[in-house]
C-alpha cells in the first residue's frame, strides 16, 4: 500500500474489468439484435474474438513491458489512453446497426400498427381458442 501508483493502477484495472464485463457478457445478444444474426452465428464470431484479443493482449503487453521496461508513470498514462479509446469505441459501437426490416402493417410515419390490411384480411381462420402445446 506504500506504492500509490501501483494501488491506483490496480483500482483502475478493477473498474475497467467491472465496466467491460457487462459489455462482454451481452455482446452476443447485441449482435443478434442489431445485426439480425442467429444466436449461434453471434457466438461463433464473438467467442473466438474475445478469447484471442485477451490472449494476444496479455502476451504482447508482457513481451513489450519486459523488453522496453517503461516507467510506471508511462504505463499508467498508457492505461488511461487505452481506456479512453475503449470508451470511445463502445460509444460509437452503439450507433452501428443494420436497417430495421419492414414489418407488414407497421407504419413508420405514424408509429402505429394496422392489423386490418390486405395481407391478413382474408385468412379464413376459425374462431378457435388459442391452445399452445
Amino acid at each position: 500500500m506504500k506504492n500509490k501508483l501501483l494501488v491506483i493502477n490496480i483500482f483502475s484495472g478493477v473498474f475497467y474489468v467491472l465496466g467491460a464485463s457487462g459489455y462482454i457478457t451481452y455482446v452476443t445478444k447485441y449482435i443478434e439484435v442489431q445485426f439480425h444474426k442467429s444466436s449461434a452465428r453471434a457466438n461463433i464470431v464473438v467467442g473466438p474474438a474475445i478469447l484471442l484479443s485477451m490472449v494476444l493482449g496479455f502476451i504482447l503487453s508482457g513481451a513489450i513491458i519486459s523488453k522496453a521496461k517503461p516507467t510506471p508513470k508511462f504505463l499508467l498514462g498508457w492505461n488511461v489512453v487505452v481506456g479512453i479509446f475503449f470508451i470511445i469505441g463502445e460509444i460509437t459501437y452503439m450507433f452501428i446497426s443494420c436497417e430495421d426490416p419492414n414489418l407488414i402493417g407497421y407504419n413508420r410515419l405514424t408509429n402505429s400498427v394496422d392489423v386490418h390490411n390486405v395481407c391478413n384480411s382474408e385468412c379464413s381462420c376459425e374462431n378457435l381458442k388459442y391452445a399452445p402445446v
